[in-house]
């Protein structure tokens, strides 16, 4: 029978996509989505005072320095060895520094020439003199909360201070931070908004049985999640292939998702029933690609994106919401179809 077989192309193609689609998502754990938290680090000082520029971008993932008005700044790593020059000519590392491996994270493969006591040899790694990476001076280690957050996890409190040494045309000073535990809200006001979403295409759809229905929630879909996507990518620090780390497939899935949206939504205004097979798919992999990943947003205080966070939980709870409810809706429509055996729209 013809839509029975539609029903098994549709649903092999969900499982097939999903599939697919677990790579990038563990290919990234630390930049796939908002990397939501309740961590907050922020740098309070620099000495000598105007040497360098110093902020902290990606959450409290990353350090980013920019020279400011000294003319030579080299910037120390976790054994006090040199680790980053700034100079007007650019930004260099110290490739006999042990941090310059160790910031990469455990894949990274380290040369017998490493030696921190040894003279630095530095390597051009930018042409402007400004450097970002992952230091773990500006974090809490581990994964298990210290004692104090552990025994209260509803209080706002400072962790710890942190500091990381400089010298500047000679002179020696650091870039000083702090860390600080941020609960997060309850996230019924997330819950409530997906909800809303849920009920407001799968319930209008039970009610009406439109297929325009499908298609207003495909809509909104397509545009919750480009504005999310631009929040995620324009709060991310580094080049472009560092921001677009932060979406699924490095941007190619988000981008196929809202072109098939664009042909679904055509397909469902002009009654096609085709249309909701596609929306099927879709809501689904909207669902698991693009609200999931960041859900944590709903019930923690921080999210990397450059968008308000209560803005960004707004937007998550509709991706969830709606995408479920315009799974529901269109399954239901090609239910009823199947029913009766590919009967009007």
């Amino acid at each position: 029978m013809r839509i029975p077989v539609r029903v098994g192309a549709v649903a092999g193609l969900v499982l097939t996509g999903l599939i697919a689609l677990a790579a990038p998502a563990q290919a990234h754990p630390l930049r796939y989505g908002d990397d939501a938290s309740n961590w907050r680090s922020v740098v309070t000082n620099v000495t000598p005072t105007g040497s360098v520029r110093a902020a902290m971008g990606d959450g409290v993932l990353r350090l980013t320095v920019t020279l400011g008005r000294a003319q030579d700044v080299v910037i120390a790593g976790y054994d006090n060895e040199p680790f980053v020059q700034l100079r007007p000519s650019g930004a260099f590392v110290n490739s006999r520094s042990s941090t310059t491996y160790a910031v990469k994270g455990p894949q990274a493969v380290i040369p017998k020439s490493v030696d921190d006591k040894a003279p630095p040899a530095w390597q051009r790694v930018n042409t402007s003199p400004t450097w970002s990476w992952h230091d773990v001076r500006t974090h809490w280690p581990g994964y298990a909360l210290p004692p104090p957050v552990e025994a209260d996890q509803s209080t706002r409190q400072q962790v710890l201070s942190w500091s990381v040494p400089v010298t500047a045309d000679g002179v020696r000073g650091a870039i000083a931070g702090v860390l600080d535990w941020v609960p997060g809200p309850s996230g019924g006001a997330g819950a409530l908004i997906a909800t809303a979403g849920f009920a407001a295409v799968a319930g209008l759809f039970v009610w009406r049985r439109r297929p325009w229905i499908i298609a207003a929630g495909l809509a909104c879909l397509l545009a919750a999640d480009v504005a999310h996507s631009i929040g995620m990518t324009a709060g991310r620090v580094g080049d472009v292939g560092s921001r677009l780390a932060a979406l699924p497939g490095h941007g190619g899935l988000p981008l196929a998702l809202w072109l098939l949206s664009g042909v679904a939504l055509v397909l469902l205004l002009r009654r096609r029933e085709f249309g909701a097979y596609a929306a099927a798919l879709l809501a689904a992999l909207f669902c698991f690609t693009e609200a999931l990943p960041s859900l944590a947003v709903l019930w923690r205080s921080q999210a990397v994106n450059a968008l308000p966070v209560d803005l960004t939980r707004a937007l998550i709870a509709v991706l969830t919401g709606v995408s479920v409810g315009t799974f529901v809706a269109a399954s239901l429509f090609i239910t009823n179809n199947v029913r009766n055996y590919g009967g009007s729209t």
